[in-house]
């Protein structure tokens, strides 16, 4: 038996045995047929090779004098027609309009293949604003890499740019904002911009491409939630994302008092659990820092549960998205996600920049990766609440971006995860939601 890749163009789980024989597997040499072989059959990682045929270059073993990550985050354009409240690259009301060249974007790409990455998410601003957004598409293909996602307003999509981007990969998910039913257009600041999104959103959905939808939550828009998400299932929408509109510069300036505190979020995002999970739903929920929901296997995972007691290592990443994303803003700036660069700019933070620097550096040494490198252990060393909280090894010190925010200290715990466990909202859920399987159960 010959074996070659089909299907999985990343791996991100292997065995040493696994990726041995899979060295193997280069439709050229003999492999004995195993359970090993049969298994990695199962996962589609190997077929039998036909005869003459060889494993494509894309799929050869590849190796890189970086640290690896599989994402990047690529924020080509700040420029948007939108004036949004709560915006979070803007460190106050006024929003940087810094846009990346195609020549520079290009350049970052092809550094971006050779460093190992696979997959880019393209961002903004309004990213369909850029006058070579179709070509920065193209070039991701181009230079062997995937777009897995696209974060737009879609204000400006046709429907005959839905089809070119289609025919460039019609895989591409959409993840648009949408800030509730009735207050789209105050959140955005911009009369009409519901009626536009909602119209769109039919579009992406006709089109075939996999669209999320996401609603910032705060006291002013709290009772369209439930509104909000049977509007978005009739239209076909996938998974509807409500985030927690946070303590962002600008939204603190354009909002005063509007946030929820988290015990508000979680009690009013636990009644709307315990509607959801009574009905029959074609959506998917995702509450953001408090529990997934796929309505399909009748199960949610507690987001707050990064970890379970017997796998809790100190050495576990203290971001783990920024374990596998890199994000760069227009100006080269680069940062952990993508909803971070206002919150940090705000404080002075700065991890590298990639037209100073030069992407692959940064993926070997300097400020970036010595953030990615560093294990949870330094917030509960740094931190006496964490240091004391038996729920640290499932909560590993929680999101940096939020104790950040809301402390100006990186290794501080984050506040948002203290009143999930603390306030028992697991136990609240587990009573909310009968006959849903929870996948992350908080262990005491």
């Amino acid at each position: 038996m010959t074996g070659i890749g089909e299907e999985q163009r990343t791996v991100k789980s292997l065995t040493r045995d696994d990726f041995e024989l899979l060295r193997l597997c280069d439709g050229k040499t003999p492999v004995p047929v195993s359970a090993a072989t049969e298994d990695l059959m199962k996962r589609k990682l190997i077929r039998p090779a036909k005869e003459g045929e060889e494993t494509d270059p894309f799929l050869m073993l590849r190796e890189y004098k970086n640290r690896y990550f599989l994402n990047m985050d690529l924020n080509i354009t700040e420029r948007c027609n939108f004036n949004c409240l709560h915006c979070y690259e803007a460190v106050d009301n006024q929003i940087s309009r810094s846009e990346m060249s195609l020549s520079d974007c290009r350049k970052l790409l092809r550094e971006a293949r050779d460093c190992g990455i696979q997959n880019i998410k393209i961002t903004g601003g309004e990213p369909l604003i850029h006058p070579d957004f179709l070509t920065i598409l193209k070039s991701v293909y181009e230079y062997e890499m995937t777009v897995g996602r696209i974060n737009s307003n879609v204000h400006f999509l046709t429907e005959q740019l839905a089809e070119e981007i289609r025919a460039i990969d019609g895989k591409i998910l959409f993840n648009v904002s949408y800030d509730g039913a009735g207050y789209h257009d105050w959140m955005r600041n911009r009369k009409g911009a519901e009626k536009d999104l909602l119209s769109k959103i039919k579009i992406l959905v006709d089109k075939g491409f996999h669209v999320c939808a996401a609603m910032t939550l705060n006291r002013v828009n709290l009772d369209a939630a439930e509104d909000s998400l049977k509007k978005l299932e009739e239209l076909g929408v996938q998974e509807f994302r409500i985030i927690r509109t946070s303590e962002t510069p600008r939204w603190l300036l354009n909002a005063k008092d509007a946030c929820l505190t988290f015990e508000e979020y979680y009690d009013a995002m636990t009644d709307l659990c315990r509607k959801y999970a009574s009905e029959e739903h074609t959506i998917d929920l995702n509450i953001f820092h408090f529990v997934i929901i796929r309505h399909r296997y009748r199960c949610y995972y507690l987001a707050p549960v990064t970890c379970s007691p017997e796998r809790y290592d100190p050495g576990l990443p203290l971001c783990s998205d920024a374990r596998d994303n890199i994000t760069v803003t227009p100006s080269g700036d680069v940062y952990p996600c993508t909803p971070s660069p206002g919150v940090y700019r705000a404080g002075g933070v700065c991890f590298g920049n990639v037209f100073d620097n030069g992407l692959k550096p940064l993926l070997q040494d300097g400020p970036f990766l010595a953030f990615v490198r560093k294990g949870v252990h330094a917030v509960k060393e740094h931190d006496p609440k964490c240091a004391s909280c038996r729920f640290f090894p499932q909560c590993t010190g929680g999101c940096r971006l939020i104790a950040y925010g809301l402390s100006g200290d990186l290794l501080s715990h984050d506040p948002m995860k203290c009143a999930f466990f603390e306030g028992g909202y697991a136990r609240k859920l587990e009573k909310a939601m009968p006959g849903y399987h929870c996948m992350t159960p908080v262990e005491v």
